[in-house]
């Protein structure tokens, strides 16, 4: 998904990147990431903006780093239940 978020915002097609982001974001909230729901919550609707504006940009890269980062501790956790 994460791939997926990155090929529509290099091909600049925002519709199908606003639609991947509020799928991660949906996902997101049922295992409980709350800092990275809320990050995805305020990607959502910048991207209401178009084209992106620098702080949307931002916020993807942020986004992309954070959801690796917990879908690292979430394998860690799993391995070690």
């Amino acid at each position: 998904l994460l791939e997926n978020i990155e090929q529509e915002m290099v091909a600049e097609n925002y519709d199908k990147l606003q639609a991947l982001v509020h799928n991660l974001k949906n996902s997101v909230g049922i295992i409980g990431a709350d800092n990275l729901f809320h990050l995805l919550d305020n990607l959502e609707f910048s991207l209401n903006t178009l084209p992106p504006t620098a702080e949307t940009v931002n916020m993807l890269d942020k986004m992309k780093t954070l959801a690796r980062l917990s879908l690292k501790e979430i394998i860690e956790e799993y391995k070690n239940a």
